[in-house]
């Protein structure tokens, strides 16, 4: 019985140091949909900022890369969540539509700049 109760503890210990516990609530998503917001809105001022020198291009780099992490994130709380609510999910969509929408502003400044000549992005498409 020392042993089970030995083991469980160790196991409980390596999982909490491992960060494997992950915030599993509706208001965690929707805090990471804010701090997601913001690292577009900052990957999209970098981007309408660029000039083609290696300042402003190191910023679209640290800016990207913030919005990478905080996709990733985002996407492993939304996984780590069992079920929305209807009310919930509702909520998550309309967040998401915003944020796709931010996103395809995002990619159209990266289409503007004149490091991109050969992408091309139709500006009339809105994702609602």
């Amino acid at each position: 019985m020392v042993a089970i109760k030995s083991i469980a503890a160790i196991f409980t210990a390596i999982t909490l140091a491992s960060g494997a516990v992950v915030r599993r609530d509706v208001p965690a998503i929707l805090a990471d949909y804010q701090t997601l917001g913001n690292n577009i809105a900052a990957f999209n001022t970098a981007v309408n900022g660029f000039k083609g020198d290696i300042g402003t291009g190191l910023a679209v780099s640290t800016s990207a890369t913030a919005l990478d992490n905080s996709v990733k994130q985002t996407t492993t709380d939304i996984n780590a969540v069992p079920a929305f609510s209807v009310a919930d999910s509702s909520n998550i969509a309309n967040q998401s539509t915003t944020l796709a929408n931010a996103v395809i502003a995002s990619l159209n400044g990266l289409d503007a700049q004149v490091c991109f000549p050969f992408l091309t992005l139709d500006r009339s498409k809105k994702l609602v």
